[in-house]
């Protein structure tokens, strides 16, 4: 498997010679097998807390398979990032509908409050008895490329190579479906944001997998 799990739990994604997106192989059976009726449930409540968010997730767990078969990851590894785009919001549940829905005015909302939903998802999925690797994607997945990212400040091959995938499907999602108000950016304006954070925010190798899978380079 190219996801390992390591003895404090912190999956990391260590890069072979010649690329970054590899990682040393230790099987999770526990990863391999977790029920698909408890992602189901999870992904239902948080449908009913709020659906734009759930919505989010089906599409980003859409994309994130899409790239990881670009790179010609096995079944069980597609398997784990699937599941983890599909309940990397699931911190959400903390948040009030009214902040998920915009309608806290902006200098009333706690910005440190929000940065906790990728730690609270891990914490809950792990008290679920849910694998520790797709609880680590989950945590990691608003880390970025140049460190700048919540909670652990990871940077680059330090961050789980699912982790780096479910970030570059979540922000083209976010572009290209964003909640009411703002307008949706076009595929090729949304391709254009993507290519510009590549090095920053996002793995650029990870960028150009999807727009490739996308047809948009």
């Amino acid at each position: 498997m190219l996801i390992p799990q390591y003895p404090d739990r912190r999956l990391a994604a260590q890069p072979s010679a010649g690329t970054s997106q590899r990682a040393h192989t230790m099987p999770d059976p526990a990863a391999e097998h977790m029920p698909e009726q408890i992602v189901r449930g999870l992904g239902q409540l948080l449908a009913a807390h709020d659906p734009h968010t759930a919505a989010h997730a089906e599409r980003v767990a859409s994309l994130a398979v899409r790239i990881a078969r670009s790179l010609g990851l096995d079944a069980a590894d597609v398997a784990i990032i699937r599941q983890a785009a599909l309940l990397h919001d699931i911190g959400k549940l903390a948040l009030s509908a009214a902040l998920l829905e915009r309608r806290t005015p902006r200098e009333q909302i706690d910005e440190a409050r929000v940065r906790r939903h990728p730690t609270l998802g891990a914490r809950l999925l792990i008290a679920l008895g849910i694998s520790a690797q797709v609880a680590e994607l989950v945590r990691a997945h608003h880390e970025r490329w140049d460190g700048a990212g919540y909670p652990d400040g990871l940077a680059r091959a330090d961050i789980p190579l699912g982790a780096r995938v479910i970030a570059v499907a979540d922000v083209y999602d976010s572009l290209t479906h964003p909640r009411p108000g703002p307008a949706p950016l076009p595929t090729s304006a949304a391709a254009s944001v993507l290519l510009s954070d590549g090095g920053q925010r996002l793995d650029p190798d990870l960028v150009m997998a999807l727009l490739d899978s996308l047809c948009l380079r």
